[in-house]
């Protein structure tokens, strides 16, 4: 698996029209680890300040041409409003700094042995997340409350 710094550094640049209110959660939807995990941040999010798309949704390489072939195992991806991209570790410390249960600390993940420490956990968990969630069949994983069905 690679890790993918190439995209935490600003790799696009926003057009005036790619400025948005909501920022892009972009996540595997055939995986039940990730999508849980998402349920969690979505759930935190009481602001409604992002957006959940999996990647296997058919609007993802139209929306955001920049991650065309970018594998699924590379992890979660954040879009910001101005179209910045994080990936893995760096996409949940950008997600962290915008809920309310964790901005206090997401801070901690710019001191750097934490954040090698948080980078080398993530690619752990992402290696094994098939086998901390079995992968989805059809259409019963969702982020979609059950309730709302």
């Amino acid at each position: 698996m690679s890790y993918p710094h190439r995209m935490s550094s600003g790799a696009t640049t926003p057009s005036p029209n790619s400025m948005k209110s909501q920022s892009t959660v972009l996540y595997d939807g055939d995986c039940r680890f990730c999508i849980a995990r998402v349920a969690e941040i979505k759930a935190w999010d009481t602001s409604n300040s992002m957006e959940y798309i999996p990647r296997q949704d058919t609007s993802c390489d139209e929306r955001f041409p920049a991650l065309t072939g970018l594998p699924l195992d590379d992890g979660i991806v954040f879009i910001a409003t101005d179209g910045h991209m994080s990936v893995a570790a760096d996409a949940m410390y950008e997600i962290a700094r915008l809920l309310p249960p964790t901005r206090g600390f997401a801070w901690l993940y710019q001191v750097p042995i934490l954040k090698q420490l948080a980078q080398i956990g993530y690619r752990i968990i992402a290696a094994n997340r098939k086998r901390l969630g079995k992968t989805c069949e059809g259409d019963i994983c969702s982020l979609d409350d059950p309730k709302d069905k």
